[in-house]
């Protein structure tokens, strides 16, 4: 009993503060011994050595009696030994075996590091893709820029070998034209002159391609082929004779010319206003030369067209102080007075002028006998301008506005059929 009770009060401890009573004693280990159970012999551990316990508190009374409890404990088997393993060896001449596990590039990746991967993949196919297009854009840009100066670079070099060659065409240097040169040019004028303007074309155009140096050639050219009824190459010829700067003013009055042609037709469709382009090109022409009286007789026919009768009165008078003495007034004179009268009310017109030497009022008092109703006085009239005119003007003043709305007129008729 005694020794039971010392027992009692000696508790065991483990150093995690657990009682003894949970470790097997030696005397549990003997007492298994003696009921027949065999027990390993193991050498003592460190973990069995016994724990200074510097704390009291923590350990708990055993609440039963070491020896009853080590009666119940179970005895340990000991550990058995295992058997070394033989390591498998590879007969020579084969390949060694694969692994068992899956090599790590084989193995499928997880939908977070699929989704990372493509992040990445995405990235570096943007950074080339942007890369190669801003390489190209810049080499595009670069192009662009190059293109540009060189066409700005050979623009302004051709404009300054055309205001060369424009300039020296222009300039006189002295030497006088060749005489065969001036003997053709003579003919082909004179058969213009003389209505044969298929001729005369011919010839003009075979001149200028001999002579391409000399002055007004296009702008004659031109002239001749808007008598013959070329339009086309008429306009062609004049814009080329103002690109040269010959004969500016002129040109621009002969591309109004086709353009008041065009009006007065209705068989063609016409794009826009004709009317109003020939009144730009006048304006145009005038302003190129001031001084030339012909852009402004032109002006006041495309005027008095528009219905501008006041306005056109004023550019013929101003064409009229542009000439020189040696210029024929007869056209404009006949023109200035049948307007005079065109704007006059019935009541106000001149008389009769009876008998008269001056040709410039048989036409204008014609104009007023016919206004007048007496059909017959301005048959005498206009037989007696045509004996005193040439055959040109007679037909150009015949064909004025005013006069020509009395041509249905069977008396008048035959005056207007030349």
């Amino acid at each position: 009993m005694s020794e039971e009770k010392g027992n009692e009060e000696k508790p065991q401890s483990s150093a995690a503060g657990v009682p003894g009573d949970k470790k097997a004693t030696p005397e549990s280990d003997s007492g298994g011994e003696r009921k027949g159970i065999p027990v390993a012999k193991t050498k003592p551990s460190d973990d069995d050595a016994p724990v200074k316990i510097e704390n009291l508190g923590t350990v708990r009374r055993p609440t039963g009696s070491a020896k009853a409890k080590a009666k119940f404990a179970p005895a340990r088997p000991a550990p058995k030994e295992e058997e070394p393993r033989e390591e498998w060896e590879e007969p020579a001449g084969t390949s060694p075996r694969p692994a068992q596990e899956e090599a790590p590039e084989n193995r499928r990746p997880a939908p977070e590091e699929q989704a990372a991967a493509f992040g990445k993949s995405f990235l570096r196919t943007t950074k080339k893709v942007l890369f190669i297009n801003l390489k190209l854009v810049y080499v595009l840009a670069a192009a662009i820029i190059l293109a540009v100066w060189l066409q700005s670079a050979s623009y302004d070099a051709g404009v300054i070998e055309g205001r060369r060659l424009a300039n020296k065409e222009a300039s006189f240097d002295g030497v006088e034209l060749d005489p065969a040169f001036a003997a053709k040019l003579n003919a082909a004028l004179f058969k213009l002159r003389n209505g044969n303007a298929a001729e005369s074309l011919e010839e003009l155009k075979t001149l200028q391609t001999q002579w391409p140096s000399v002055v007004s050639m296009h702008y004659l050219v031109a002239l001749a082929a808007l008598e013959n009824g070329n339009e086309e190459l008429a306009a062609s010829k004049a814009e080329e004779s103002i690109a040269k700067r010959q004969r500016v003013s002129d040109s621009l009055a002969l591309l109004a010319v086709i353009e008041s042609q065009k009006a007065a037709r209705r068989d063609k469709f016409v794009l826009g206003n004709p009317v109003k382009r020939a009144e730009e090109y006048l304006r145009r022409s005038i302003a190129a030369d001031p001084a030339n009286p012909y852009p402004h007789f032109e002006l006041a026919s495309v005027l008095r067209y528009s219905g501008k009768r006041a306005e056109a009165l004023e550019e013929v008078r101003a064409a009229m102080a542009r000439l020189s003495a040696v210029d024929s007034h007869l056209v404009m004179d006949i023109t200035e007075q049948i307007m005079e009268r065109e704007t006059m009310p019935d009541n106000q017109l001149p008389a009769d002028i009876g008998t008269t030497d001056n040709v410039q009022k048989l036409v204008p008092a014609a104009y007023v006998a016919m206004r007048r109703g007496n059909f017959d006085r301005a048959v005498e009239l206009l037989s007696e301008a045509r004996q005193g005119m040439t055959p040109d003007i007679f037909v150009y003043v015949v064909n004025d506005p005013a006069l020509r709305r009395f041509r249905n007129e069977p008396k008048i008729q035959p005056f207007f059929a030349q």
